[in-house]
């Protein structure tokens, strides 16, 4: 059964716009509002199912300092997608109504929630990043000599011992306020980590400039790796200190881990 924007536009897109959406695009039977500033991007995705008459959405809360995904189930009403079947058009003009109350009444809510408690989270700077790109190999010598780190290897028991030496550093810098103590640290632990991932993974460090937040980033690129072509480490080192939604030293880790297990 055909489901047109029109309709989708009818049944939600007046709601969104009353609270700063736009309506963006249709694609592979999603529809798109977006609502974006240069602190922040939500996005509201209006999803027919692919392989059965089921709609369900997707909400999108992100800033630099963080966010989160959600769908119904995430915003703890006691309700699910699993009754929004259809089989005719009166069906959809009432799932589409249904939706947009609980979009309005708990999903902007929800998402403009996850925006606010992520504003004090830390953030690592520019400053920072040219550090990281510009002195990485002395940043790792200093690493390791601080923490007496022996040999060369990056087995699971390898990183296992990197992650318990940062995860006690997290727990100490988690109980100052002193930030420099705390970028200091992390541009020498990311160094390290890149470093490693440079000689036994390959990849070049480089450094980029993001342009919806403006700020820079020293990532690592592996063009010839198909499934970690590029990544942020002093991102995901900010994500885990804030232990940000789900991501955390421990998944941190076990990502790290999966990544050179494939060497």
């Amino acid at each position: 059964m055909n489901i047109t924007t029109n309709l989708v536009k009818k049944c939600i897109g007046k709601m969104l716009a009353d609270h700063g959406f736009e309506f963006k695009r249709m694609r592979d039977g999603d529809w798109e509002f977006d609502k974006c500033s240069d602190q922040a991007y939500q996005k509201v995705f209006i999803c027919k199912h692919r392989y059965n008459n089921k709609l369900y959405f997707e909400l999108q809360s992100y800033s630099r300092k963080g966010g989160g995904r959600f769908r119904v189930e995430d915003l703890n009403i006691g309700f699910t997608d699993d009754e929004w079947h259809y089989s005719s058009r009166e069906d959809i003009e009432r799932i589409l109504t249904q939706m947009n109350e609980i979009i309005e009444q708990y999903g902007i809510p929800a998402m403009d929630l996850v925006i606010e408690k992520c504003k004090d989270n830390y953030i690592y700077t520019d400053a920072m990043a040219e550090q990281v790109y510009n002195n990485h190999a002395e940043l790792a010598r200093n690493f390791i000599e601080e923490n007496a780190i022996t040999g060369d290897g990056c087995e699971d028991s390898d990183i296992d011992n990197w992650f318990l030496i940062i995860d006690k550093k997290f727990k100490e810098l988690q109980k100052t306020d002193n930030l420099q103590n705390i970028d200091t640290e992390l541009i020498k632990t990311a160094s390290f980590i890149g470093e490693k991932v440079v000689k036994h993974l390959g990849g070049k460090w480089d450094l980029h400039f993001n342009q919806k937040y403006k700020y820079q980033k020293c990532l690592i690129d592996r063009p010839s790796s198909y499934l970690y072509p590029n990544f942020d480490i002093l991102k995901d080192l900010e994500d885990a200190f804030n232990e940000y939604q789900t991501f955390n030293l421990e998944r941190m880790r076990e990502y790290y881990k999966e990544m050179f297990s494939q060497r």
